[in-house]
């Protein structure tokens, strides 16, 4: 199926199914087939939905906000080798948050480089909440976390 995919769209007072098109449409995009039952009208009641995780990550940022280790921290890059992991840590005093995702469909098992570990608090995760950080760990497919470690 083709279809004429919106870009922008935003919801209306019809509901979350409804689009209130912009400028930019790109022609031609096709629909995947399973539309009709993975969608943004079915997702955003359900509690672990990638809707709700993005929500999560959106009210996060707005208390971030008030995070020095956010706005000022200094950000360190770890396991730059892997063409899979993104993973950095911003330290700032004696704090560090540690941001870990698995870009890939495959389990990552990763040796994060020491002094990295630590036990803390999970601020966002996208598979199960993490409170500490192992040297050896693993990552489940797409799966991504933030931990707030105080040292």
């Amino acid at each position: 199926v083709i279809a004429t995919q919106v870009v922008g769209a935003l919801p209306t007072k019809e509901g979350v199914g409804a689009i209130a098109p912009l400028p930019a449409i790109i022609a031609g995009t096709e629909v995947n087939p399973n539309a009709s039952e993975i969608n943004v009208e079915q997702d955003i009641d359900h509690e672990k939905s990638v809707f709700a995780h993005y929500r999560e990550l959106v009210k996060l940022r707005r208390e971030l906000d008030i995070l020095d280790i956010v706005r000022f921290g200094e950000t360190e890059p770890l396991l730059e080798d892997s063409a899979s992991v993104m993973a950095y840590q911003r330290r700032l005093g004696t704090e560090r948050l540690v941001v870990l995702g698995n870009f890939s469909p495959e389990t990552q098992y990763l040796v994060l480089p020491e002094g990295v570990e630590g036990a803390g608090r999970a601020l966002v995760w996208s598979h199960g909440q993490r409170d500490r950080l192992d040297r050896s760990l693993k990552l489940a497919p797409f799966e991504s976390v933030a931990v707030l470690i105080d040292t």
